[in-house]
Protein backbone atom coordinates (compact mmCIF):
# COMPACT_ATOMS: atom_id res chain seq x y z
CA UNK A 1 0.00 0.00 0.00
CA UNK A 2 1.20 3.43 -0.73
CA UNK A 3 1.67 6.05 1.97
CA UNK A 4 -0.95 8.46 0.57
CA UNK A 5 -3.64 5.78 0.77
CA UNK A 6 -2.76 5.02 4.41
CA UNK A 7 -2.84 8.73 5.35
CA UNK A 8 -6.21 9.17 3.63
CA UNK A 9 -7.65 6.12 5.42
CA UNK A 10 -6.32 7.36 8.79
CA UNK A 11 -7.96 10.79 8.23
CA UNK A 12 -11.29 9.10 7.47
CA UNK A 13 -11.03 7.00 10.66
CA UNK A 14 -10.23 10.07 12.75
CA UNK A 15 -13.15 11.96 11.22
CA UNK A 16 -15.46 9.04 11.97
CA UNK A 17 -14.27 8.91 15.60
CA UNK A 18 -14.76 12.68 16.00
CA UNK A 19 -18.31 12.49 14.67
CA UNK A 20 -19.05 9.59 16.99
CA UNK A 21 -17.69 11.54 19.97
CA UNK A 22 -19.86 14.54 19.08
CA UNK A 23 -22.96 12.36 18.95
CA UNK A 24 -22.16 10.66 22.25
CA UNK A 25 -21.39 13.98 23.97
CA UNK A 26 -24.95 15.12 23.25
CA UNK A 27 -26.23 12.48 25.69
CA UNK A 28 -29.08 10.03 25.43
CA UNK A 29 -31.71 12.72 24.84
CA UNK A 30 -29.88 14.44 22.01
CA UNK A 31 -28.71 17.36 24.12
CA UNK A 32 -32.18 18.42 25.25
CA UNK A 33 -32.25 19.87 28.75
CA UNK A 34 -34.08 17.90 31.48
CA UNK A 35 -37.78 18.77 31.49
CA UNK A 36 -37.63 20.11 27.93
CA UNK A 37 -39.80 18.33 25.37
CA UNK A 38 -38.12 16.27 22.69
CA UNK A 39 -41.37 15.98 20.77
CA UNK A 40 -42.88 18.53 18.45
CA UNK A 41 -45.88 16.32 17.81
CA UNK A 42 -48.63 17.66 20.05
CA UNK A 43 -51.65 15.43 20.56
CA UNK A 44 -55.35 16.03 21.18
CA UNK A 45 -57.84 13.51 22.50
CA UNK A 46 -61.44 13.47 23.72
CA UNK A 47 -61.76 12.35 27.32
CA UNK A 48 -63.29 9.01 28.14
CA UNK A 49 -64.50 10.43 31.45
CA UNK A 50 -67.52 12.68 31.27
CA UNK A 51 -68.69 15.42 33.58
CA UNK A 52 -71.24 18.18 33.93
CA UNK A 53 -70.38 21.75 33.00
CA UNK A 54 -69.84 23.06 36.53
CA UNK A 55 -66.38 21.77 37.43
CA UNK A 56 -64.33 24.77 36.30
CA UNK A 57 -61.35 24.96 33.96
CA UNK A 58 -59.04 23.33 36.53
CA UNK A 59 -61.51 20.46 36.93
CA UNK A 60 -61.47 19.89 33.15
CA UNK A 61 -57.65 19.98 33.16
CA UNK A 62 -57.63 17.39 35.94
CA UNK A 63 -59.82 15.11 33.81
CA UNK A 64 -57.38 15.52 30.89
CA UNK A 65 -54.38 14.56 32.99
CA UNK A 66 -55.99 11.52 34.66
CA UNK A 67 -58.24 10.25 31.86
CA UNK A 68 -58.06 6.70 30.49
CA UNK A 69 -57.58 8.11 26.96
CA UNK A 70 -54.50 10.04 28.16
CA UNK A 71 -51.34 8.43 26.68
CA UNK A 72 -49.82 8.46 30.22
CA UNK A 73 -46.29 9.15 28.99
CA UNK A 74 -45.62 12.07 31.32
CA UNK A 75 -47.07 14.72 29.01
CA UNK A 76 -49.30 17.46 30.41
CA UNK A 77 -52.67 18.24 28.86
CA UNK A 78 -55.06 21.19 29.11
CA UNK A 79 -58.76 21.19 28.32
CA UNK A 80 -59.80 23.00 25.16
CA UNK A 81 -62.58 25.03 26.78
CA UNK A 82 -63.29 28.73 26.47
CA UNK A 83 -63.63 30.84 29.61
CA UNK A 84 -62.91 34.31 30.94
CA UNK A 85 -59.36 33.18 31.77
CA UNK A 86 -58.85 30.64 28.96
CA UNK A 87 -59.46 32.13 25.55
CA UNK A 88 -57.55 32.48 22.31
CA UNK A 89 -56.09 35.81 23.49
CA UNK A 90 -54.89 34.57 26.89
CA UNK A 91 -51.64 32.99 28.03
CA UNK A 92 -53.68 30.02 29.30
CA UNK A 93 -54.94 29.11 25.79
CA UNK A 94 -54.00 25.43 25.21
CA UNK A 95 -53.27 25.70 21.47
CA UNK A 96 -50.03 27.05 20.04
CA UNK A 97 -49.76 29.16 16.88
CA UNK A 98 -48.72 27.48 13.62
CA UNK A 99 -48.51 24.05 15.25
CA UNK A 100 -49.59 20.68 13.88
CA UNK A 101 -51.76 18.59 16.20
CA UNK A 102 -52.20 14.83 16.06
CA UNK A 103 -54.56 12.17 17.38
CA UNK A 104 -53.10 9.85 20.02
CA UNK A 105 -52.33 7.36 17.22
CA UNK A 106 -50.39 10.14 15.41
CA UNK A 107 -52.83 10.99 12.61
CA UNK A 108 -52.69 14.69 11.66
CA UNK A 109 -55.74 16.58 12.92
CA UNK A 110 -54.82 20.07 11.72
CA UNK A 111 -52.27 22.84 11.88
CA UNK A 112 -53.32 25.92 13.79
CA UNK A 113 -53.07 29.31 12.15
CA UNK A 114 -50.91 32.20 13.41
CA UNK A 115 -53.65 33.09 15.92
CA UNK A 116 -53.47 29.60 17.51
CA UNK A 117 -56.88 28.46 16.31
CA UNK A 118 -57.99 25.52 14.20
CA UNK A 119 -58.39 25.81 10.46
CA UNK A 120 -61.35 23.90 9.07
CA UNK A 121 -61.89 21.40 7.68
CA UNK A 122 -59.69 19.31 9.92
CA UNK A 123 -57.54 16.72 8.16
CA UNK A 124 -58.72 13.97 10.52
CA UNK A 125 -61.45 13.88 13.14
CA UNK A 126 -60.23 14.29 16.72
CA UNK A 127 -61.95 11.14 17.92
CA UNK A 128 -63.72 8.28 16.15
CA UNK A 129 -64.38 5.93 19.08
CA UNK A 130 -68.05 6.76 19.70
CA UNK A 131 -67.45 9.77 21.95
CA UNK A 132 -69.77 12.70 21.27
CA UNK A 133 -71.01 15.90 22.89
CA UNK A 134 -67.73 17.47 23.94
CA UNK A 135 -68.00 20.71 25.94
CA UNK A 136 -66.01 23.58 24.41
CA UNK A 137 -67.74 26.90 25.10
CA UNK A 138 -66.40 28.03 21.70
CA UNK A 139 -67.85 29.17 18.39
CA UNK A 140 -66.55 28.43 14.85
CA UNK A 141 -63.77 31.03 15.22
CA UNK A 142 -62.93 29.73 18.70
CA UNK A 143 -64.35 32.77 20.47
CA UNK A 144 -65.79 32.14 23.94
CA UNK A 145 -69.59 31.79 23.86
CA UNK A 146 -72.05 29.98 26.14
CA UNK A 147 -70.03 28.09 28.72
CA UNK A 148 -72.16 27.03 31.71
CA UNK A 149 -71.68 30.40 33.43
CA UNK A 150 -67.90 30.24 32.94
CA UNK A 151 -67.94 26.53 33.85
CA UNK A 152 -69.40 27.14 37.32
CA UNK A 153 -72.98 25.93 36.78
CA UNK A 154 -74.42 22.46 36.49
CA UNK A 155 -77.91 23.64 37.41
CA UNK A 156 -81.01 22.42 35.64
CA UNK A 157 -83.09 25.17 37.23
CA UNK A 158 -81.19 27.91 35.40
CA UNK A 159 -81.32 25.94 32.15
CA UNK A 160 -77.69 26.87 31.57
CA UNK A 161 -75.93 25.76 28.43
CA UNK A 162 -72.42 25.19 27.22
CA UNK A 163 -71.46 25.16 23.56
CA UNK A 164 -70.31 21.74 22.46
CA UNK A 165 -68.60 20.00 19.59
CA UNK A 166 -68.76 16.64 17.87
CA UNK A 167 -65.33 14.92 17.78
CA UNK A 168 -66.11 12.65 14.83
CA UNK A 169 -66.63 15.61 12.48
CA UNK A 170 -63.98 17.54 10.56
CA UNK A 171 -65.88 20.78 9.88
CA UNK A 172 -66.40 23.53 12.46
CA UNK A 173 -69.03 21.35 14.17
CA UNK A 174 -66.07 19.59 15.78
CA UNK A 175 -65.90 22.66 18.06
CA UNK A 176 -69.32 24.27 17.67
CA UNK A 177 -72.06 21.72 17.10
CA UNK A 178 -74.72 23.15 19.43
CA UNK A 179 -75.73 24.03 22.97
CA UNK A 180 -75.48 21.28 25.60
CA UNK A 181 -77.25 21.28 28.97
CA UNK A 182 -74.76 21.95 31.75
CA UNK A 183 -76.37 19.50 34.18
CA UNK A 184 -75.82 16.53 31.86
CA UNK A 185 -72.63 14.53 31.42
CA UNK A 186 -70.34 15.44 28.52
CA UNK A 187 -66.74 14.90 27.42
CA UNK A 188 -63.88 17.36 26.94
CA UNK A 189 -61.03 17.82 24.44
CA UNK A 190 -57.54 17.57 25.90
CA UNK A 191 -54.55 19.30 24.27
CA UNK A 192 -50.93 18.34 24.91
CA UNK A 193 -48.74 21.16 26.22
Amino acid sequence: MDLNFKVKQMKQNILFILILLMIVSCGENGGVAPGESTSTKYRIFASLANTNGGIGVNGFDNICNTDLNNPNDGSTFKALVGSATRNKNSADWPLKASTTYYTTDMQVITTTDTNAIFTFPLTTAIELRGINNVLTGLDDDMNVVTNCSDWTSSSLAKATFGQGGEPSLTNSYAINYGALLCNQLHYVYCVEQ
